[in-house]
């Protein structure tokens, strides 16, 4: 589990829990993964247009400070932003789920998806978990920052 490839992923504000964009500088210093969470050591910084709020943030816990999540599905679903979910979407929606059809820079997230939303039986609550943060993506405005 990693920061997206990008620079920037989405997040909720430390203020108001609005969607927020933080933007990394540098890369991930180290991770630790504890009880289905990665505490992310990294420097960036965190600006929200809905309050106002900018300040330098040194650690991102995933899934928790992400914008884009649904922790009604098993285990958690999280994308870091628009580009990331759309992929997800259209991974989840597909017949055969190869990594290798997706971009490169997501493979490694493919191939570790978990079992359990994979499976065929799940695949409803999936696809409406990725729906709902569609509209919350939309909803945000940052769309594939």
């Amino acid at each position: 589990m990693n920061l997206p490839h990008k620079d920037k992923c989405l997040i909720d504000c430390p203020r108001c829990s609005e969607c927020a964009v933080f933007h990394r500088s540098g890369h991930p210093k180290s991770l630790m993964q504890m009880n289905g969470r990665g505490y992310v050591d990294v420097n960036g910084v965190a600006s929200c247009r809905h309050c106002g709020y900018s300040a330098q943030l040194e650690q991102i816990i995933i899934p928790d400070n992400l914008f884009l999540k649904d922790t009604r599905v098993s285990p958690n679903l999280f994308a870091f932003d628009g580009e990331h979910l759309q992929v997800l979407t259209e991974f989840f929606s597909a017949v055969e789920q190869k990594a290798e059809n997706y971009p490169k820079a997501y493979f490694s997230g493919l191939n570790k998806m978990s079992k359990e939303l994979l499976r065929k039986q799940n695949r409803d609550s999936v696809l409406r978990a990725l729906k709902k943060m569609k509209e919350m993506v939309e909803q945000c405005g940052e769309g594939n920052i």
